[in-house]
C-alpha cells in the first residue's frame, strides 16, 4: 500500500499569500496613507494659519497629496482593482 504525500498548508500559505491577506496588506496601506494624510495637513495648516503665511502653499499640498490618496483609495477599492489581472 502506497503512502499518500503530505502537503502542508501553513508553508504554502506563506509563500503565495490568498486574495484575503493581500487585501488586508493593501487596506493596512491605505489606511496608513489616509492617516498620515490627515496628521501631515493637519499639522502644515496649524503652521501656516499660526504663522500667518499664505495658506496657497498649503493648499496645493493638499491638493498634490490628495491625488495619490484618490489613486491609492482607487487600487484598493475602486475600478482599478477589477481592471488587475489576479481579480
Amino acid at each position: 500500500m502506497k503512502k499518500k504525500p503530505v502537503h502542508h498548508k501553513a508553508a504554502s500559505a506563506r509563500v503565495s499569500p490568498t486574495v484575503k491577506e493581500q487585501y488586508s496588506e493593501e487596506m493596512k496601506s491605505f489606511l496608513v496613507h489616509a492617516i498620515l494624510y490627515f496628521l501631515i495637513n493637519f499639522g502644515l495648516f496649524i503652521y501656516f494659519y499660526g504663522n500667518g503665511g499664505d495658506l496657497k502653499l498649503f493648499y496645493w499640498v493638499v491638493a498634490g497629496w490628495g491625488v495619490g490618496l484618490v489613486a491609492h483609495a482607487l487600487a484598493v477599492f475602486g475600478i482599478m482593482k477589477y481592471l488587475h489581472k489576479q481579480y
